[in-house]
């Protein structure tokens, strides 16, 4: 209850910039955007099928600008309906964005719902700790996080994150716990320009719920510190790395530790053959670089653009130790305001999981989806 409270209270206070930027000034811009899509899906196997329907309307407003200071606004909601004309029947509405933002040439503050992301990784994202992103998903629909997030940047390109998050209870990103309730996190970044690439170090600290039945709820109030680095350059390929150490204390006493290698190169093959490869490494401690239960995995994709309107795309992840496959391929085709998605998904393991949202791919074995999307 507490939580929603913080939400009404963060709401209010937007609009209440929102209303009184609108007040004083005369030459705002309103921008409605937003998409319209329809997924319909059908497993071979079990003639199971699936239709989801989606709404993102969306509100941007240039509240102010004058000089080098610029104040806006972005409200977007998510509208869907989901059914299996059978036992599943899902509606739900609720704000995908809610931010305003205040910035200059070297100063950004943005208060409210919004994205955090950084890092450079794609298939497997160690430094996915805020945002809820899938390579698959045509929309690149990922979850938002409520605080309030500062940025500055350096002329020499260098950059400074500081962020503090409350009323974000639910998992997200790759976390294993929730979050405690009524608890405030906070963290921060250093992005540094480094031999022609960048070099990132981040930090995140939160107090955070095993929701263990033999665990008392009096007592489950433990702290979570996480340390990560990462890279990025391009040296006639790309190369990245994301390595990332969680260290959960009191009760669930260990150390989470997971890297990301990654490489990318476009092969001068046709209309050129996009090839990015990445392998993962997971590892659960109690000692810090002590090795106990390994995780191993690897993923390629491919891109290929068959004329201007036209991309055909596959995604491969592979389970080094079980030998265990999931493999997607989707095409696409992409107009002015329309752009149609025909999918393929399989697996040969029932307990093959995503890495990144820990979900079982068991739903999506010989899956066929068409999705329809329409931007306004």
């Amino acid at each position: 209850m507490k939580n929603v409270k913080i939400k009404i209270t963060i709401f209010l206070l937007l609009h209440f910039i929102f209303s009184t930027s609108l007040l004083y000034s005369q030459n705002n811009k309103l921008n409605f955007y937003g998409k319209v899509s329809g997924l319909a899906g059908s497993s071979l196997v079990n003639s199971n099928y699936l239709f989801t329907g989606r709404y993102l309307p969306s509100l941007g407003i240039d509240i102010y600008e004058k000089s080098e200071n610029i104040i806006d606004f972005e409200l977007s909601g998510n509208l869907s309906y989901q059914t299996d004309f059978d036992t599943i029947n899902n509606s739900n509405a609720d704000f995908y964005r809610l931010w305003c933002r205040y910035s200059t040439n070297q100063f950004e503050t943005r208060l409210g719902l919004q994205k955090i992301n950084f890092g450079s990784a794609f298939l497997f994202r160690p430094l996915m700790w805020f945002a809820s992103s899938d390579p698959s998903d045509p929309l690149g629909l990922s979850e938002g996080v409520w605080g309030l997030r500062m940025r500055y940047y350096f002329l020499n390109n260098a950059n400074i994150w500081l962020w503090g998050l409350y009323g974000n209870n639910d998992r997200k990103g790759i976390e294993v716990f929730s979050t405690k309730d009524n608890t405030v996190e906070y963290g921060g970044r250093i992005q540094l320009p480094m031999l022609g690439g960048e070099f990132g170090l981040s930090y995140h600290n939160r107090f955070y719920e095993t929701n263990f039945f033999f665990v008392q709820v009096e007592n489950d109030n433990f702290q979570e510190n996480r340390f990560a680095i990462d890279g990025k350059w391009d040296v006639g390929v790309g190369l990245w790395f994301e390595a990332e150490a969680i260290k959960y204390e009191a009760y669930f006493s260990k150390w989470q530790e997971m890297i990301t290698i990654g490489s990318d190169y476009t092969i001068p093959l046709g209309n050129g053959l996009h090839i990015l490869g990445e392998y993962f490494y997971m590892n659960m401690t109690d000692e810090f670089f002590k090795t106990e239960i390994e995780r191993k995995f690897a993923g390629i994709l491919l891109n290929y653009p068959i004329g201007i309107f036209d991309m055909i795309n596959g995604i491969i992840y592979y389970d080094v130790e079980n030998m265990e496959l999931f493999n997607y391929f989707s095409w696409q085709k992409t107009f002015d305001e329309i752009s149609l998605n025909l999918s393929y998904s399989w697996t040969t393991s029932d307990n093959f999981q995503n890495m990144n949202s820990g979900q079982s791919m068991e739903s999506l074995d010989d899956f066929v989806k068409l999705t329809i999307i329409y931007n306004y």
